[in-house]
């Protein structure tokens, strides 16, 4: 099935990010949990090689940015 709109064709997906939240076709989790796994593993690591070098203040703003802001998003919704 096609979609226009102003004689553009709107093309289907089976997700779409919206508002840092990934949306899929089935309205599933599946694919927005992995996207965060992923964020966070990474933010876990820069966390953890940074860990002996930082006070613990800097370590909680690390945490607060990298952490909190991912997990926190889309929580509204």
């Amino acid at each position: 099935m096609q979609i226009a709109y102003i004689n553009m064709h709107i093309v289907c997906t089976s997700s779409t990010k919206f508002l840092g939240l990934i949306v899929d076709d089935a309205l599933s989790w599946k694919n927005h949990t992995a996207y965060i796994r992923a964020k966070l593993n990474s933010a876990c690591v820069a966390i953890r090689n940074v860990k002996s070098l930082l006070s613990k203040d800097a370590l909680k703003m690390l945490y607060s940015s990298y952490i909190h802001s991912v997990v926190s998003c889309g929580v509204i919704f």
